[in-house]
């Protein structure tokens, strides 16, 4: 029963194990080198559309209507860039509409203002003409008194005297100027 005694290194022990831990070690860092480089790829590959389309919103911001996405092959950028378009051409669309509305607005403004002015003028006409008639009304119904008078010198100033007592009557009953008018009329041709 003997018994061999082998004195050897450790590094000679595990150089196998050694060598098999590095060739792991050596392909855990590639593989995580070509991740982090597919993971880079993937970010620029997503956020070069995102920018552009970023940058055209600002664009369209700052009031360049005129502006229009490229987008890339991505499904998605393509559909945010119809979408931004369609957003566009609505907001372009309004635009137009309110300005048309506005100018519609204004000429009809214009319109009324010039009908106000000619409706102001003939009113303004109406109402001394109608100032003018009653004054000539009123000169009328006193010319036709005076002439009745005139005829006896006896009934002289007694038209006069009953429309002085005929207002005095009417201020003290509290009647309104239409019907004070109405009585002085009346009081004069009695």
């Amino acid at each position: 029963n003997w018994s061999v005694a082998v004195a050897l290194p450790v590094s000679v022990l595990f150089a196998e194990q050694q060598s098999l831990i590095d060739q792991i070690l050596y392909t855990a860092i590639v593989v995580f080198l070509v991740v982090i480089f597919n993971i880079y790829r993937i970010i620029n590959k997503i956020n070069h559309p995102l920018a552009g389309l970023a940058a055209t919103a600002q664009q369209l911001e700052a009031g360049d209507l005129n502006v229009r996405f490229q987008a890339s092959a991505s499904y998605e950028a393509t559909y945010l860039a119809d979408s931004l378009d369609r957003m566009k051409t609505r907001l372009l669309g309004t635009i137009e509409e309110k300005d048309n509305l506005l100018e519609e607005t204004t000429a009809q403004n214009l319109e009324i203002n010039a009908l106000y002015n000619q409706m102001k003028a003939i009113n303004d006409d109406f109402s001394r003409a109608n100032r003018e008639l009653g004054l000539l009304y009123t000169q009328t119904i006193y010319a036709l008194s005076d002439a009745i008078e005139a005829k006896d010198s006896n009934t002289h100033g007694h038209s006069s005297r009953v429309l002085l007592c005929c207002e005095l009557m009417g201020i003290t009953l509290g009647w309104d100027p239409k019907t004070m008018e109405h009585l002085r009329y009346a009081a004069i041709l009695h």
